[in-house]
């Protein structure tokens, strides 16, 4: 099935175990249990970037004569995991743009006919033509090989893709991106475009950005898709991918970009594929660029780490080029996102900046920015939806701004940024930034008004006892856990490792853990005088303490009266009655509860003015007494009506009369 020589197709370890469907470790332990016994495993013929690379015919066969993996079509599948492009990727790649373009299958083809192809579907040489007449006699072993990558993926897009991720797990610089962040900037450019779409990317040789872009939109959407030729050998990789995704959809154009195009929406990522060396300065120069070619019509999203984009840098020339950029009025948005959705670098940063039309009906002074600081927050789609919303809305004139009721942006003058401390992200709210508008107030009112009255009118509970009117509308920032930790606003306690049967007393101090949080249960114990005896390092709780674990998600509870236990790996937070910090500590526990993926450090929780934060507690206490009455009542009539339908079925007992009143007999 292979061709001789060395060009045969070769297999890696890693290959071995994605081609039998198995787990890494298996394929080392099968080649350690077979290596004498027979069959044997096939030795390797070659070592490549310190990897062993074995004949793929001879693993296929092995694979049949043992049985082993679970891939019966390893025969057929086998080219899709061949290193063969590896040695040749931009050869291989346009072969299969030829492939592709031409409709054709290449085997038996003279290559001097695949090069009369290649340069029919490129003749301006802008994708393929150099790269394969400069190796026109090394192209016969290959043609053979792009039938059955082709025949083995089935389609010649899914080809291609097989490709971008074998070469990304073996150059490590390769940008992979979490879904998120794909979603995130497809649909902000989309939103962007206004109809016109057309899209550019300006990341050299970048071409996922314009990939998530078009596959946001259905086939009935016509398109138009560009790349930078800012690096022109990974251009033409870009331009190659592209061309062989829009020939099996027929709403996408691919053409060269067009600084002039009215509409036309840049994106970009940095550092870029295979440019992982380029410095701060660089990448700030770089972006610099695409901000100025920018007219009153177009935008740009770039996506680079936060550490260059939000965060402070040192004093020098990246600080300057930054600095000139934001005093050019075209960085409208900046958002900090959470660790993790650049795989190939899962604990750095990514930062998102929106590039757009400089508001000159703004006087300078006046002129705002976007942040959000989403550090701590993983965005789903409801999430990606609102950010973009706010993002888009803060475009818009300063009455529009302040009609917007913001979810994760917040608006700030451009010259307190300036003027900051250089951490973009976390400039302090200030009586100059632009207040845009919460909710309606007098609608809020009135709502809870009305639910009060209607549950004070329908409740079989003492009636609650609240009393509203119209607030400020200004409200503190939500605050991030470490933050406070750090302030000393919040202090943290560690659990304690118990012996599991010495947390089943009769009585005792109440043990909380991670079952508790879990299941709400709370029915272990432990010994007063084996916790003094065992445990003389753990902490007993204090009323008001907020207990959380994140084991199997974030759970969180409020010990109302103290004197509890708790269990590693859960923890104690407990608020400085010394240092105000404005938490309550049954909304701290729900913030928690309902916190994101990622550090909990860095989840948000709300705060209170110190003059509303008795009358806000007593509140929500006296509603939380109430609430729990209603579940012990209904827990009562369940167990009522489970009595009285066994007793009469089994007679019992006899109902002689139904308080209820039918509907006719009235």
């Amino acid at each position: 099935m292979g061709y001789p020589g060395d060009t045969a197709l070769k297999l890696s370890l890693v290959d071995i175990s994605k081609l039998a469907k198995v787990q890494r470790p298996v394929v080392s332990m099968w080649r350690t249990r077979h290596k004498t016994s027979t069959p044997r495993f096939p030795e390797p013929v070659e070592v490549s970037n310190k990897q062993e690379l074995f004949l793929a015919d001879e693993i296929v066969e092995w694979l049949q004569d043992t049985g082993r993996g679970n891939n019966p079509a390893a025969a057929e599948d086998m080219a899709a995991f061949a290193s063969s492009a590896r040695d040749n990727f931009d050869l291989v790649t346009a072969l299969l743009v030829v492939r592709t373009l031409s409709g054709e299958a290449l085997t038996g083809m003279h290559p001097e006919d695949v090069l009369d192809l290649a340069e029919e579907q490129d003749p301006d040489d802008d994708f393929i033509f150099s790269e394969l007449e400069a190796a026109v006699a090394s192209l016969e072993p290959l043609l053979f090989y792009i039938d059955q990558l082709v025949d083995a993926t089935f389609t010649a897009p899914a080809a291609f893709e097989k490709l971008m991720n074998d070469r990304s797990r073996f150059q490590r610089t390769d940008a992979l991106f979490d879904p998120m962040v794909l979603n995130l900037v497809a649909l902000l450019a989309r939103s962007l475009a206004d109809g016109k779409l057309a899209f550019a990317e300006a990341t050299p040789g970048g071409s996922d950005l314009l990939l998530a872009i078009a596959d946001s939109f259905d086939e009935a959407t016509s398109v138009a898709l560009a790349v930078a030729p800012l690096a022109p050998d990974s251009s033409r990789l870009a331009l190659r991918r592209l061309q062989v995704h829009a020939f099996s959809r027929e709403n996408l154009r691919v053409g060269a970009p067009d600084a002039e195009l009215p509409g036309q929406i840049t994106v970009a990522h940095f550092p870029a594929k295979n440019h992982a060396t380029m410095t701060d300065a660089q990448i700030l120069t770089a972006i610099d660029n695409i901000a100025l070619e920018l007219d009153g019509t177009q935008a740009a999203v770039v996506l680079a780490p936060a550490r260059l984009l939000t965060d402070k840098l040192a004093a020098g020339s990246p600080s300057q080029i930054r600095d000139t950029l934001m005093r050019s009025g075209k960085l409208r948005a900046i958002v900090r996102l959470s660790a993790g959705l650049l795989k190939s670098h899962p604990r750095q940063h990514l930062a998102l900046w929106l590039l757009g039309k400089e508001q000159t009906n703004v006087p300078i002074a006046d002129r705002w920015t976007a942040i959000a600081d989403l550090s701590g927050f993983s965005l789903d789609k409801s999430g990606t939806q609102d950010l973009v919303a706010d993002l888009l809305a803060s475009l818009h004139g300063l009455d529009d701004v302040k009609a917007r009721a913001f979810r994760f942006a917040r608006l700030v003058k451009t010259r307190l940024l300036l003027s900051g401390d250089g951490n973009l992200h976390r400039v302090p709210p200030k009586s100059a930034d632009i207040k845009a508008a919460t909710p309606d107030l007098a609608e809020i009112l009135v709502r809870a008004e009305t639910a009060i009255e209607t549950l004070n009118r329908t409740s079989h509970a003492a009636a609650l006892d609240i009393q509203l009117e119209l607030g400020s509308g200004v409200a503190l920032p939500t605050a991030a856990l470490g933050d406070l930790l750090n302030s000393k606003q919040l202090k943290l306690l560690p659990g304690t490792r118990f012996q599991a049967h010495d947390t089943a007393a009769a009585d005792g101090f109440m043990v909380i853990g991670v079952p508790e949080l879990l299941n709400g249960e709370r029915t272990r114990h432990l010994d007063r005088l084996q916790l003094a005896a065992l445990y003389p390092q753990a902490h007993l709780t204090e009323p008001g303490d907020v207990i959380f674990s994140t084991i199997g998600g974030p759970h969180a509870w409020v010990d109302p009266l103290g004197l509890s236990v708790v269990e590693f790996p859960a923890r104690i937070l407990r608020t400085n009655h010394k240092a105000p910090s404005g938490l309550i500590p049954s909304v701290l526990a729900t913030d928690i509860a309902t916190g994101p993926r990622g550090s909990w450090r860095r989840w948000h929780v709300k705060r209170f003015h110190e003059d509303h934060l008795e009358n806000t507690k007593a509140v929500l206490e006296e509603i939380e007494r109430s609430r729990q009455q209603a579940l012990d009542r209904v827990a009562q009539l369940e167990q009522l009506s489970t009595l009285l339908a066994r007793g009469s079925a089994t007679t019992a007992l006899q109902i002689t009369r139904s308080t209820s009143t039918l509907e006719g007999n009235n």
